[in-house]
């Protein structure tokens, strides 16, 4: 049976760390705009319910905008296009 080492497979390795490094600026990103609308914006808990709420509403329909461009457009031209 072949092991399979993680660290030695770079195919691997590099999507890997960057799916982390992804959660880990959204896990960020979510703490931090709860912290902003309390304290700096002088909302209330509510409010940050209402704007996550708000981004739960958009998400499917992007997912679904997104799904409909990729069956049109070649991933790597979505991609380039995500990134500028």
């Amino acid at each position: 049976m072949k092991t399979f080492r993680l660290s030695q497979n770079r195919n691997i390795l590099l999507p890997f760390l960057i799916l982390i490094l992804m959660y880990v600026a959204h896990w960020t990103s979510s703490i931090n705009t709860a912290l902003f609308i309390t304290n700096n914006l002088g909302g209330s808990t509510s409010d940050v319910g209402l704007v996550s709420s708000i981004c739960a509403a958009l998400e499917i329909p992007f997912m679904i905008m997104l799904g409909l461009l990729s069956a049109k457009y070649s991933n790597r031209a979505l991609m380039m296009c995500g990134a500028i």
